[in-house]
């Protein structure tokens, strides 16, 4: 016997929540099984188009889907129409098409196509409100009304059926988690490959393209033929690799001659009198200029302290270069960074209205002292008054247009640079991967997941250079299939709506991602009693920012008294898809108790 009733909201959410955990479920094996094709589809739209698939299918069988049969609902029909009938208008048309039709007619006529998934995300949450307002106040639920149907309770439950329901409940959760364990033993990535792969007529325009390519550094000099200032975009503050192609550039002959001068982010311009004596003497002793580089090391940040290896070998490779060159020849480093004295930060007083209240211009600062000091290379008619400037992520980025803001607050360093020099500046990106949202909870760590990463383009980019042998190659974004990509290096969707060729002047891939690491730490550098030095700082700025804590800084510091330098093979595997990770994991686990609930309720 079956009698009508027309709410049962909490059972009708239960419910959903192991339907959701069963589609997603499904998309998770089905995109596993797609990858052994090399066939990427993206999480999102697998469970769009199950969805899609699931619900219809298991109404029509069984009156009802997995997870109202296990709390005791179906549906019928309320009209004297077919019930085949119904359920395609309730499903498809109802639920499915009436929400997904409305929202792409708007995103197309507003011509928001950049903001995706945001915006659809967005419109699908405000109408889900709409339809639940409805839903408790008419006590029936808008497409039950359209489509003629009703969810009623079930008194006559099968419960062989209704265990056999639960055992594949458990059964698909098993799949999933015997799936993530077998990526992670594989992989290293709960979530399988970090790259996802790609199908050969995918990745073949990409593939023709760089066939026909340079190597990555004679692009560079090619560039530096045509611009007097180059722009290399780094990736990740701590990776390794991109420094070595850095040190590849500036000991060449080429660099040597007709450039001879680099800038960075990194580095306050007050100890710029210090790096100048450091690498331009040539008679130190080893032992005495790594003490030097040390101890100009722990204060050329505004950070308590820069920890990254790659500056300490990049300084002691530039000492070695420099040691060797005439005097006409050798390399001058400038630091554009913030102005910071340790020695003047008393308290967080002195940081703010020192430091962190000149955040906001610090873009335009670094670029301000970056112009200056090339225009007063080319007053002096300097020979060598070309400029590799090395600046990280958003920094970097160019001129897009003229309403643009990307920096801290205002337009990037580099797009001050293109902006006052366009005709002599160029950025290039250096093969990296793509930040986007992180996890910061309250009283969670935020060092632990403090971003999560992917690859560009879905890994299309990465397919291409493996594809190619990953060998080493530069080339102009412009008119180009990369150029012609979205840009998605970081989560502002408001910058999705330009395409890379728009962003960036040229490309450089130099190794593969795999080959990536990090590394934190150098020789002595908490030694004679500095690791309290660092917790002393930290407690002065007493900084709420992700990267800037107390609680943060004591943990890098327990790191550097365990292990002087801590090198971390697999950097991007341990952080990718977080979201995506404790999302799937929890919904799961929902969906699992909320089956086990209704077992026991019978």
């Amino acid at each position: 016997m079956k009698r009508e009733k027309r709410t049962f909201f909490a059972r009708r959410m239960a419910a959903f929540i192991i339907d959701f955990a069963i589609i997603y479920a499904l998309a998770f094996i089905t995109y596993n099984i797609l990858q052994q094709f090399a066939m990427f589809l993206s999480m999102i739209h697998l469970i769009l188009f199950i969805a899609l698939v699931y619900y219809p299918i298991a109404t029509f069988a069984f009156k009802a889907s997995i997870g109202k049969k296990l709390w005791g609902l179906s549906v019928i029909s309320n009209g004297q129409s077919n019930y085949l009938k119904s359920i395609l208008i309730r499903e498809i048309i109802c639920k499915q098409l009436i929400i997904i039709l409305p929202i792409s007619l708007f995103v197309s006529l507003v011509k928001l196509e950049w903001l995706s998934p945001y915006i659809e995300v967005l419109c699908t949450i405000v109408l889900i409100i709409i339809l639940l307002i409805y839903f408790l106040f008419m006590k029936r639920t808008w497409y039950d009304q359209l489509a003629q149907t009703i969810v009623v309770e079930n008194t006559s439950i099968n419960r062989v059926n209704v265990n056999k329901d639960l055992l594949v409940l458990v059964a698909i959760c098993i799949i999933v988690f015997g799936l993530r364990t077998f990526n992670y033993l594989s992989t290293g990535s709960f979530n399988g490959n970090f790259i996802p792969q790609h199908t050969n007529n995918i990745t073949e325009p990409y593939v023709s393209f760089l066939k026909t390519q340079k190597n990555a550094k004679d692009y560079i000099f090619e560039l530096f033929e045509k611009n007097d200032i180059v722009i290399l975009c780094e990736g990740a503050h701590p990776e390794m690799v991109q420094y070595e192609f850095i040190i590849n550039l500036v000991s060449d002959n080429r660099f040597i001659n007709n450039v001879g001068n680099v800038f960075s982010e990194v580095g306050t311009v007050n100890q710029q009198a210090k790096l100048d004596s450091l690498l331009f003497n040539g008679q130190l002793e080893e032992d005495v200029f790594e003490n030097e580089l040390i101890d100009l090391l722990r204060n050329y940040s505004c950070f308590p302290i820069w920890d990254n290896t790659n500056y300490y070998n990049y300084f002691k490779s530039l000492y070695a270069i420099n040691k060797v060159l005439p005097e006409s020849k050798k390399i001058k480093h400038f630091f554009t960074d913030l102005e910071c004295d340790w020695n003047l930060i008393k308290n967080q007083d002195d940081y703010h209205s020192l430091i962190k209240s000149r955040f906001r211009h610090r873009d335009k600062l670094m670029a301000n002292h970056i112009i200056s000091n090339y225009e007063s290379m080319l007053d002096a008619k300097q020979e060598r008054h070309k400029c590799l400037v090395i600046m990280n992520s958003r920094h970097a980025v160019g001129a897009i247009s003229n309403e643009t803001q990307i920096g801290d607050i205002g337009e990037s360093c580099a797009s001050c640079i293109i902006k006052k020099f366009p005709d002599k500046t160029a950025n290039v990106l250096i093969n990296t991967v793509k930040y986007d949202l992180g996890l910061s909870l309250p009283d969670f760590p935020p060092f632990i997941v403090p971003a999560q990463v992917s690859p560009i383009n879905n890994g299309v980019w990465d397919n291409a250079f493996a594809e190619f042998g990953n060998k080493s190659v530069g080339f102009n974004l412009n008119d180009s299939p990369f150029g012609k990509d979205r840009f998605d290096l970081f989560f502002f969707p408001s910058w999705k709506r330009y395409f890379y060729q728009n962003v960036f002047t040229g490309f450089v891939f130099y190794k593969p991602l795999a080959s990536h690491y990090f590394s934190f730490g150098f020789k002595n550098i908490i030694h004679n009693d500095f690791d309290n030095e660092i917790i002393a700082r930290a407690k002065r700025i007493n900084d709420d920012a992700i990267d800037n804590n107390l609680a943060y800084w004591t943990f890098k510091v327990n790191q550097l008294r365990d292990q002087e330098v801590m090198i971390d093979h697999h950097p991007y595997q341990q952080i990718e898809s977080v979201f995506e990770l404790i999302f799937g994991t929890l919904i799961l686990l929902f969906g699992l108790l909320s089956g086990f609930i209704a077992l026991l309720k019978g």
